[in-house]
């Protein structure tokens, strides 16, 4: 494994950075950048889901944090494009001049909807599509317009959470606790984050104590069918030059099925210090400890394996105002993954997959920031980011299903590969209201070479309609994960890395004074290389191997409006419709629709307050003609709807419950895992 391109990262950074320290402005220069420093945002109740448009994800160690009439703003639909993010384009940016597609899911929407898990959040979002195997605590497939979980990658603030060796980040797992909203970026944005973001990226945004200087904190208990028990306390605030805001919950539900329990506890915390009116450190720590029982499919039912996951990761950073038009950033981040599966009977799968083992992935990464407001209406961002991830798989006994056969205490995979990258963007205002964004990205991978990215997206807002155009065009690219070329579990060593290039025209209105908002967006985006599971014998793989096909083709549109027609009601509906399919050039000249990507999806919720302290919601997700299993065959629609109710008594007392799949609905995300049954939950919440 290579770990001189890790190392040349981790010193160009610091080497960038001591050399902006020796470039300081005069000291009258220094007295008034420190002025206006000293403003410190305030978010502790944040932005709602809006249906602009926006992208990707921000390598800041600062936050994408609002001023409270943003926050404001962002809850009045049309009005939400007016919220500053750093997720599209790595710098404080407006979501209506960035030029793509983005949603935000809200610290308010998080609370009327009682959603309990990053990926329950996600639900709702135009384009998203979430397929759990069976129950609360299941692995998560996350569809970003069609592209599967490894093409997708998920953010911190904008600092990269490790992925998994399928490639993926375990949304299910990490709770909503100390979060302020959730950003979702649709469309390739490898140009802006590099790795595997073909089909866009998910920054989770925690709380930010800065500016609040009275403390709030908040703990609630709940509890509910299958004898579910939920609690939890968070808490944020800042004292002199010191801010943190931290939260940690705690799940324990016996699900619905023999050998389903689950037990969950998350935790996400952040600590930042103004060391100077221009500099401030933070520190993020993440933790997350999942205790799963596995009974496998509805075919298998097996009564005695498990699966313990367990993910800690701490990472600092430092945010400087180097001159009045010049901020740097710089951040580390050291995470370690790990997976213990037992109790798993000999007789019971196929092959290795039943068998009781460890993995442990280990990642470490840095990213470097510069940004330059050359004129007020050009900004220039550029930045180098490096990370090194070693990984193995330990089995605790005899593999003999492989041959030869595998002792137990061995490492069959024990790997790593680091990559570097060096990317650079542009924002330019042309004339008032249109604005041109591009980038350029260059990856180095040790075990997959170099790779070019780029992106264009432009924006535009018709002046008195207030009509909001926008269109972008970027690829990507996204290396094979692990367990694509692990030999011991099949792997293809000769896999290539999959390429693509997307791209999308949008329009965004408002109407009768921003009481109605209505949005629509065609998308297409290609991917070359496209990697499947081919189940076909071949020498030396008899269970199948991963395979390149010649390329999948994703295009569709995205749809919906929010209505507001008085103070006490909100309404929010999207519509997607997805054509997701394959075509290889190798395997038997066949073209197949891709896996849990559903042709029609339907979100839509209603909430109404009679009075202030009191608010109903009704939600509901209708998603219709998709594929699954292999062979490949049609599943049922499924229509799952939920009943919310909220009720403020005072400040510091909230009382809250819900029904889950209302209709009692008995559909399947996955083929062979059945949801849910219908369920009732009841809480309260107590803040101080």
């Amino acid at each position: 494994m290579k770990k001189s391109q890790f190392g040349w990262a981790l010193l160009g950074a610091a080497f960038v950075f001591v050399i902006g320290s020796l470039v300081r402005v005069s000291a009258a220069e220094t007295a008034a950048s420190s002025a206006s420093s000293k403003t410190k945002p305030a978010t502790s109740g944040s932005t709602a889901t809006t249906t602009a448009t926006d992208t990707a994800t921000s390598s800041s160690p600062t936050t994408a944090t609002t001023s409270s009439t943003q926050e404001a703003s962002s809850d009045e639909g049309w009005e939400g494009v007016r919220t500053v993010v750093v997720s599209a384009t790595r710098a404080e940016t407006e979501i209506a001049k960035t030029g793509t597609s983005i949603s935000v899911v809200s610290q308010k929407e998080i609370e009327r909807q009682q959603y309990r898990s990053v990926g329950e959040a996600l639900r709702e979002v135009p384009g998203v599509n979430i397929s759990n195997s069976g129950t609360p605590g299941q692995v998560s497939t996350v569809m970003i317009r069609g592209a599967k979980t490894s093409e997708n990658s998920v953010f911190l603030d904008g600092r990269r959470l490790p992925f998994n060796l399928a490639g993926g980040f375990n949304v299910e797992n990490l709770s909503l606790a100390n979060v302020d909203r959730v950003e979702v970026a649709r469309g390739p944005v490898s140009s802006v984050n590099g790795g595997a973001s073909i089909g866009g990226a998910i920054n989770i945004v925690s709380r930010d104590g800065r500016g609040q200087e009275t403390p709030l904190t908040e703990t609630f208990f709940e509890a509910g069918s299958f004898n579910t028990f939920r609690e939890g306390v968070s808490s944020w605030g800042s004292e002199g030059n010191f801010d943190y805001s931290t939260g940690v919950v705690r799940l324990d539900t016996d699900n619905q099925r023999l050998n389903n329990e689950y037990r969950n506890t998350s935790s996400l915390n952040k600590l930042g210090y103004q060391i100077t009116p221009d500099l401030y450190f933070d520190t993020h720590v993440i933790y997350s400890l999942a205790d799963i029982g596995s009974p496998n499919n509805i075919t298998t039912n097996d009564r005695t394996a498990n699966v313990l996951r367990e993910l800690w990761g701490v990472s600092p950073g430092l945010n400087w105002k180097t001159t009045e038009i010049w901020t740097q950033s710089v951040y580390y981040g050291r995470y370690q993954y790990r997976q213990v599966a037992s109790g798993n009977a000999p007789d019971t799968f196929v092959g290795t997959t039943g068998l009781n083992n460890r993995v442990q992935v280990d990642t470490d990464q840095i990213d470097y920031q510069s940004v330059v407001q050359i004129f007020e209406n050009w900004k220039m961002t550029g930045g180098v980011s490096g990370s090194n991830i070693s990984y193995y798989l330990k089995l605790d006994e005899t593999d003999n299903y492989s041959f030869p056969s595998v002792p137990g205490g061995t490492k069959p995979v024990d790997d790593g590969q680091t990559n570097t990258g060096y990317f650079v963007e542009s924002q330019w205002e042309i004339v008032k209201g249109w604005n041109f964004i591009s980038n350029f990205r260059f990856d180095h991978y040790s075990d997959f070479g170099d790779a070019a990215t780029y992106r264009f997206a432009t924006s535009y807002e018709v002046p008195d309609l207030r009509t909001l155009l926008h269109a972008n065009y970027g690829t990507s690219y996204a290396p094979p994960t692990p367990q694509d070329v692990a030999g011991y579990w099949s792997g293809n060593t000769k896999l290539s890395p999959e390429q693509g290039k997307g791209y999308e025209f949008g329009v965004t209105q408002p109407f009768w004074g921003d009481k109605v908002s209505v949005f629509g967006t065609w998308f297409h985006n290609d991917v070359n290389n496209y990697i499947v599971w081919d189940s076909t014998a071949q020498p030396g793989f008899p269970w199948g191997t991963g395979t390149n096909v010649g390329h999948a083709v994703m295009e569709g549109v995205e749809s919906g409006f929010t209505v507001k027609p008085v103070k006490q009601v909100r309404i929010n509906t999207s519509y997607t419709n997805l054509s997701a399919i394959r075509e290889a050039d190798n395997i038997q000249n066949f073209s197949s629709r891709l896996a849990r990507a559903p042709r029609h999806t339907i979100n839509a919720s209603i909430s109404y307050s009679p009075i202030d302290p009191l608010t109903f919601t009704l939600a509901g997700n209708y998603v219709a003609d998709r594929v699954d299993g292999s062979p490949v065959r049609e599943m049922e629609d499924y229509l799952n709807m939920r009943f919310m109710a909220n009720w403020k008594i005072n400040k510091y007392l909230e009382v809250f419950g819900r029904i889950e799949n209302l209709t009692n609905d008995q559909y399947q995300e996955v083929l062979g895992y059945p949801a849910l049954d219908q369920a009732y939950y009841g809480g309260f919440k107590v803040t101080f």
